[in-house]
């Protein structure tokens, strides 16, 4: 009985790339089995079945054509599709805790926590895996905890609004950081800096080099502002952004780049 859905699919990616098939992005539902421990009185219930959602991406995220040249897939192409999916669910990922997360089947990767309860984990799949498949190029793996996800989205209400009148303002940082610190952690500092006018936060470029330092790295985080009733002005714009720029440098001893 499997633990996990990674080995059909890696079957699956194997067979395609063999036969000149190599650009990938599949999917499965199925149920995956596990040991209750800690039941020692009832045979029965010590086993546990559980329904997950696996995806899988690997080779090219687009073909070579005329306007663009082919572009491999990513470990930030699965993750978006791992996020539209939560998103679509009623999921708030502001309130998702993301630790960094490696097994025997990821080498790299992140867990995804709501509520204190574990939903989905991904990354990229360790090579000595592939190695046992035959597949000689990166794969990257999410698995979802199915019953979990849908038990927790039946809690969230999804509600559609009118588009607002007044446009949003996009402002960028360049955050020199130590290593330890999380995209998870700037998050939410800057929520809680902003709690009325920040619409999102997002991480869009990642860098580590000799010239940073060792233990240093840099991430270029974006910051949507909107107000629904009026304009945002300069004024407040600056003002928030410092508030921002403060915080970083005091709580994360971040340096502004």
């Amino acid at each position: 009985m499997r633990q996990t859905l990674l080995m059909g699919g890696l079957e699956s990616i194997s067979y395609n790339i063999n036969r000149r098939n190599p650009d990938l992005k599949l999917y499965e539902f199925g149920n995956c089995y596990f040991l209750n421990k800690s039941e020692h009185e009832n045979p029965l219930k010590k086993y546990n079945e559980e329904k997950h959602l696996a995806l899988f991406v690997t080779g090219n995220k687009t073909d070579e054509n005329w306007i663009l040249k082919e572009e491999p897939t990513s470990f930030f192409l699965l993750k978006s599709y791992v996020e539209n999916i939560l998103e679509r669910l009623g999921f708030d990922l502001n309130q998702i805790n993301a630790e960094d997360y490696s097994s025997d089947i990821l080498t790299e990767g992140l867990n995804y926590q709501y509520k204190q309860n574990k939903i989905v984990e991904f990354g990229i799949i360790s090579k000595k895996i592939l190695r046992s498949f035959d597949i000689d190029t990166k794969v990257y793996f999410a698995e979802f905890a199915w019953d979990q996800v849908v038990k927790l989205s039946a809690k969230n209400s999804i509600r559609y609004t009118e588009i607002p009148k007044y446009p949003e303002v996009r402002r960028d940082l360049a955050l020199l950081l130590d290593k330890s610190i999380k995209f998870s952690e700037i998050r939410d500092l800057a929520n809680k800096t902003e709690r009325k006018l920040l619409r999102k936060v997002s991480l869009f470029d990642v860098f580590e080099g000799e010239k940073l330092g060792a233990d240093k790295k840099s991430y270029a985080v974006s910051f949507i502002l909107q107000d629904e009733n009026k304009t945002l002005t300069d004024k407040q714009i600056d003002k928030i952004m410092n508030n921002f720029i403060r915080v970083f440098e005091k709580e994360l001893n971040a340096q502004i780049r």
